[in-house]
């Protein structure tokens, strides 16, 4: 890839979807070899001046098998780039001109851990993000067009870069001794973010939803069928998925199923840009209304300074984060655990075995917050993670027949900003 001036860009809002939709082609065909998946480098850091390159870092068990990693992705078009991968990373790329960068790390080495807190301190401080962009926009500015067939290698573009990296390592690991260091999970709909509970209209609007859904099939990519004849194949599908798991702790994902309607059914593969697109559009008309209740936001902003943030959710992770981020909310949280992504129901220990897994803490360093008793609290609560009920009025009725003695705490849900200071008690204990 021979880069120029020009191809060192501002921030691009599209940059986090880019991101998300080859995150989706990376776990289907590494599947259970994933331990997580994150956007990294600086195009996952808003505003900050970039390449337009995608970082992306993967994080499984073990990098011994190179070839197995190499195989796999060699499907998506990666090239292994032995020469730039080291004991600590498998690293790949994609594309002409190049659009991914591809790092596979493991725990046990300091890779992962490194990268995942840079982005996350300058994400928290736009003012040393600001001072990074200016550092880069300065060795920019001196270094020789020669130099821009690999920027990588360029002495003068990397000046100083190392250094101001390890700064915010330390600035990191600072606050780290004098902060508790731990991870809250957040459950979303009807912690978080309110959305209509009325079943009556709800079936009213996920008629309303597939008919969107159809019409744009049809205007945008000429597939023409009925919204009720498209929901019975996707039930069909629904149902092979189900057919050898129990439906109780399992959960399918959308985007997944819609692909297979569409590619085996209907004879029309669409990218899963294009499927992801289509089911937003599908999802903010089926879902009514979606807002967040008061003093969210604020109280996240707060917690966020202090801890690091999560999403647990049993969702479908091809709109919730899209929601998130519609709302305003998706800047706080670190990390994103869905059930269709997982393949488990939070009903299921294997669920907040993925969360702990993710995040890489003791059950102890976490507290899981949420308004179903059963899912946010009980389940949690027996592999040792604290955890806090929020009583929502419109939920909290579901649970009245059950000993509320597992909590570590219980919040009414128009007290939330009441959030941080029962979370510090208890780790305080």
């Amino acid at each position: 890839m021979i880069m120029t001036k020009t191809n060192i860009i501002k921030y691009d809002l599209s940059w986090p979807k880019k991101f998300s939709i080859e995150a989706e082609k990376i776990k289907a065909v590494l599947g259970n070899q994933i331990i997580d998946v994150q956007h990294i480098g600086s195009t996952s850091i808003p505003n900050l001046l970039s390449k337009p390159i995608i970082d992306i870092g993967v994080l499984v068990n073990s990098i011994d098998d190179i070839q197995s990693f190499v195989s796999k992705l060699s499907i998506l078009g990666y090239e292994y780039k032995p020469d730039m991968s080291s004991v600590e990373r498998i690293f790949l790329r994609k594309g002409n001109p190049i659009e991914y960068h591809l790092s596979i790390a493991c725990p046990k080495h300091t890779f992962w851990n490194r990268n995942i807190t840079f982005r996350n301190y300058l994400k928290k401080h736009p003012d040393l993000a600001k001072e990074y962009g200016e550092l880069k926009t300065k060795n920019l500015s001196e270094t020789p067009e020669s130099d821009f067939d690999d920027l990588s290698r360029s002495k003068i573009y990397n000046r100083g870069k190392g250094d101001f990296v390890q700064k915010i390592l330390d600035l990191a690991e600072r606050q780290n001794q004098t902060l508790t260091n731990k991870v809250i999970f957040f459950d979303c709909y009807q912690t978080l973010l309110d959305i209509r509970l009325d079943k009556e209209n709800q079936k009213q609007d996920e008629q309303r939803g597939w008919e969107e859904f159809t019409n744009l099939l049809i205007k945008n990519h000429g597939i023409k069928i009925g919204a009720g004849d498209f929901v019975n194949l996707l039930e069909k599908r629904k149902a092979d998925f189900y057919s050898d798991k129990d439906k109780t702790i399992r959960h399918h994902n959308l985007r997944v199923l819609i692909s297979e309607v569409l590619e085996k059914d209907l004879k029309n593969k669409l990218s899963d840009d294009e499927v992801s697109f289509l089911i937003y559009e599908y999802r903010k008309i089926s879902r009514g209304y979606a807002k967040l209740y008061p003093k969210v936001a604020e109280t996240l902003a707060r917690l966020s300074e202090k801890y690091i943030l999560s999403i647990a959710s049993y969702t479908q992770g091809s709109f919730t984060q899209s929601e998130l981020k519609e709302l305003g909310i998706e800047k706080y949280f670190s990390y994103f655990v869905f059930s269709s992504d997982i393949g488990f129901r939070k009903e299921s220990s294997e669920f907040y075995k993925k969360c702990l897994e993710v995040v890489g803490k003791n059950p102890t360093d976490c507290v899981m917050v949420g308004d179903n008793y059963r899912e946010d609290v009980a389940v949690p609560s027996r592999l040792g993670i604290n955890t806090v009920w929020i009583k929502n009025p419109d939920t909290h009725s579901k649970h009245s027949d059950l000993p509320t003695t597992e909590a570590k705490g219980v919040i009414d849900l128009q007290e939330f900003d009441r959030l941080p200071e029962v979370i510090d008690g208890i780790f305080r204990k």
